[in-house]
């Protein structure tokens, strides 16, 4: 018999020394995809507004029986259950693992949904006079509320980029106008000029502009006028996708309301972010400029200087010898604070910027928890009053 175990080894050393020859940006089809953990909290949170492949219609019955299977049902309970009054939501849900009084008549039921993403997860529900109110997520630790840091951005973003972010967070195609008012503010009517010499009637509401569908009744699709730091003025390309896979999906104020971006969104303007106060509501001017800011200037590449001129000093950050180990970034960072601790709450949130050789490779948005943290992590509210 042969000995084919030099033939194996040689195939084998082959095999790999290939595979490594290949550009790990090729390779991504030999690694299993990872979904970020913000990104899976987020996905999380908007179960209740947002159906996903796993979604399933609410049975009353598999709810009490199966806890893992309860999340899949919360688009369809929240929609469609017909949840209206105390004695419905016992017969529905079952009695709740927890039931609370809370001040001003309010009475809390929290309802297990299993683990999801590694911590114990709950459905919240308020109810006052009788009556349910809200719906939100929550989820428990064993200690206190992990960190979760942010990837960094590593490369200048477009316009265009931003367009197609908002549309794929906030389904502006598609939105009904009554919700897209309450979205953007009156848009008001106008003729614009477009590149080739044609005109078209939008509806503008700075920096957006709608179109409608003829009927008037939903957003037919957007696109959205900037800025340049040099002052060149620019618009985006037309979004015109309806991501929607469910004609009940972010169709009504309520499941909006805590989907919008916090603060408005405002032109970048360097005095302003420097002469943004101390307060309870400093850097909430600079929040509202962060989409601006990020993509009018190209900050990747930018210098120390130049940075310094545009936003004032930031604050050093220090890092540890294990923290610059676990991300060589942040080596060398400074931090711009957006949202100040305030009324008791020690979390603020931060604008940070990377450095090499005294030139910008990377930024973040970091929000950080209190001093102490907590054990408890709640997603957006959700009104089951408002239509």
């Amino acid at each position: 018999m042969i000995n084919n175990f030099p033939l194996a080894c040689s195939i084998l050393l082959l095999g790999l020394l290939v595979f490594f020859s290949v550009p790990a940006s090729c390779r991504s089809f030999l690694q299993p995809k990872v979904v970020k953990e913000e990104e899976q909290f987020r996905l999380l949170y908007s179960s209740l507004i947002i159906p996903d492949a796993s979604s399933i219609p609410f049975n009353s019955e598999q709810w009490k029986r199966d806890i893992q299977i309860r999340r899949k049902m919360l688009f369809d309970l929240f929609h469609d259950a017909g949840i209206t009054e105390r004695n419905t939501l016992l017969k529905l849900l079952g009695t709740p693992e927890e039931m609370k009084e809370e001040c001003d008549k309010w009475e809390s039921w929290t309802y297990e949904l299993g683990l999801q993403n590694g911590h114990y997860t709950f459905l919240n529900i308020g109810l006052k006079d009788g009556r349910p109110r809200s719906m939100r997520i929550l989820q428990k630790y064993l200690d206190v509320v992990p960190q979760m840091m942010p990837e960094w951005t590593v490369k200048n973003e477009q316009w265009d980029e931003l367009a197609e972010e908002y549309n794929r967070n906030f389904f502006i195609v598609g939105m009904p106008v009554k919700v897209n008012m309450y979205f953007s503010g009156k848009a008001e009517e106008s003729n614009v000029l477009e590149p080739d010499g044609t005109i078209e009637r939008v509806h503008c509401s700075e920096p957006f502009q709608f179109q409608y569908t003829p009927d008037g009744s939903k957003v037919r699709r957007f696109r959205m006028t900037y800025e340049n730091a040099t002052g060149t003025n620019g618009i985006t390309k037309w979004q015109e996708t309806d991501l929607r896979t469910d004609p009940r999906c972010l169709v009504s104020i309520r499941d909006y309301k805590n989907r919008f971006p916090s603060g408005c969104f405002v032109k970048f303007s360097s005095a302003d972010w420097k002469a943004d106060g101390p307060g309870p509501r400093r850097g909430i001017g600079r929040h509202s400029m962060i989409e601006s800011l990020t993509r009018s200037y190209p900050l990747i590449g930018m210098s120390r200087e130049k940075i310094t001129a545009l936003l004032g000093k930031g604050t050093k950050h220090e890092s540890t010898m294990s923290e610059e180990e676990a991300d060589p970034l942040i080596h060398d960072v400074e931090a711009y604070p957006l949202i100040f601790p305030f009324c008791g709450n020690s979390g603020y949130s931060v604008f940070e910027l990377s450095y090499r050789q005294n030139r910008v490779v990377a930024y973040r948005i970091v929000n950080r928890n209190g001093m102490g943290g907590s054990s408890l992590e709640s997603g957006p509210l959700f009104n089951l009053d408002e239509k």
